[in-house]
């Protein structure tokens, strides 16, 4: 593989490609550096982890393919990395998350992310941002938001599930972030699924079609959904969670033994 040193910045790499073939190695790393781009490349390693911006700021990938290979290997990670930007972008591994971002105000856009047996994009940490992107798992969550994720907005982008009843969004005691414009699909589980604690969450101007509940708030307080159409098993089920707001949204039961609302 290769990598950029820590001091490395304002370098622009072009067409070019990176690659590793074992666990160990990383096929390009740029943490600690900032203020770099590497476009219209491709970053594969197909025995481990694709591509790492540990502690990197201010970095661009446009119009790359990034790949990691099976065995847990994440292919995109940002760890207490800020405002780096991945746009036009494929991103994809295995049975890890596909992007896993723990820093903040990094934007994801024009994008797609596709994982198998993980999270294709997981978040724990705030103000996130992105926007027109499909974000797709197989047998897996598609978004993952955990605990100390919060005020990350997710726009005019879609998330899918394809098999089992894996919730398509997922928020786990995270608060204050909006998911707007966007297709929510899974057809076997929950559209949204958010629990734990989680607080102020919005789903506005969605659409969402699952095959579990459209709309599952567990032990979830003052979440909202707006101005959206929500179709599920039962479309919006509420379970201990006070103060939700559901406005004016059109909500759709699939089956006969389900309600609109519950």
């Amino acid at each position: 593989g290769a990598r950029l040193n820590a001091n490395a910045r304002d370098n622009f790499i072009d067409l070019s490609t990176f690659t590793a073939n074992n666990g160990s190695g990383v096929a390009l790393d740029i943490s600690g550096a900032s203020s770099n781009t590497v476009s219209r490349s491709y970053i594969g390693n197909p025995l481990g982890y694709a591509l790492t911006l540990s502690g990197a700021n201010y970095n661009t990938i446009a119009r790359s393919t990034v790949a990691a290979g099976p065995g847990g290997y994440v292919a995109v990670d940002l760890f207490n990395a800020s405002s780096n930007t991945i746009e036009h972008s494929w991103v994809m591994t295995v049975d890890a998350e596909g992007i896993d971002i723990r820093g903040q105000r990094n934007v994801i856009r024009y994008s797609t992310i596709t994982t198998g047996t993980s999270a294709a994009l997981y978040i724990n940490a705030s103000s996130n941002t992105v926007i027109d992107s499909y974000i797709g798992a197989n047998q897996a969550v598609a978004v993952y938001l955990d605990f100390l994720a919060s005020k990350n907005e997710i726009a005019n982008s879609t998330l899918s599930v394809t098999q089992f009843d894996y919730a398509a969004y997922y928020v786990n005691s995270g608060d204050e972030n909006l998911l707007r414009d966007s297709t929510v699909l899974s057809p076997e589980g929950n559209g949204v699924d958010i629990r734990s604690g989680s607080e102020r969450n919005a789903v506005l101007r969605g659409s969402v079609a699952a095959g579990g509940y459209g709309v599952y708030l567990l032990s979830a307080s003052s979440n909202s959904v707006s101005e959206s159409v929500v179709r599920g098993s039962t479309a919006v089920f509420v379970s201990r969670s006070p103060g939700p707001v559901i406005a004016g949204s059109r909500l759709i039961a699939t089956q006969t033994a389900g309600a609109a609302l519950a």
